[in-house]
């Protein structure tokens, strides 16, 4: 074998994992973003970017299966977030609710029901197979501020 080759592969050879690639820097946070209710290290209760706010969805559970106590367990605590953030149910532009037995949409409509005087959000309900810790219940939001 040729003595400069050997040479340029023992080299490569030697700094193979002496060498590393730089740290990527973390994401940029958008200009604007702001937390308006901390939630934890995971995610934040309510986060405002410019006339918008985002609501991280809130679960509802009952220990009883009541799906009605669970939805009414969700809607305070959508109403506790946008409150927080300084904004009131009327403020809220679309939600989304999540329940695990689509069957129970008559219930959960009339908890929703009760948290909206006039003109109410738009909403989309979605049945799934399973919500975090037992939840029958989780509803996310999007507001104006």
């Amino acid at each position: 074998m040729n003595p400069t080759l050997c040479s340029a592969l023992l080299g490569a050879l030697l700094l193979t994992g002496c060498v590393t690639a730089p740290e990527a820097a973390p994401p940029a946070v958008p200009a604007g973003k702001t937390v308006l209710v901390p939630g934890n290290a995971l995610y934040s209760a309510a986060v405002g970017y410019g006339d918008t706010v985002y609501l991280a969805g809130v679960i509802g559970r009952s220990e009883t299966g009541d799906v009605s106590e669970a939805a009414r367990q969700a809607m305070d605590a959508v109403k506790g977030n946008i409150e927080k953030a300084g904004g009131t149910m009327g403020d809220l532009l679309k939600c989304t609710i999540f329940m695990t037995d689509i069957e129970q949409y008559g219930p959960v409509n009339e908890v929703y029901a009760d948290y909206f005087e006039a003109d109410p959000p738009a909403r989309t309900a979605i049945a799934v197979s399973a919500l975090p810790f037992g939840a029958l219940v989780e509803v996310e939001c999007i507001a104006a501020r």
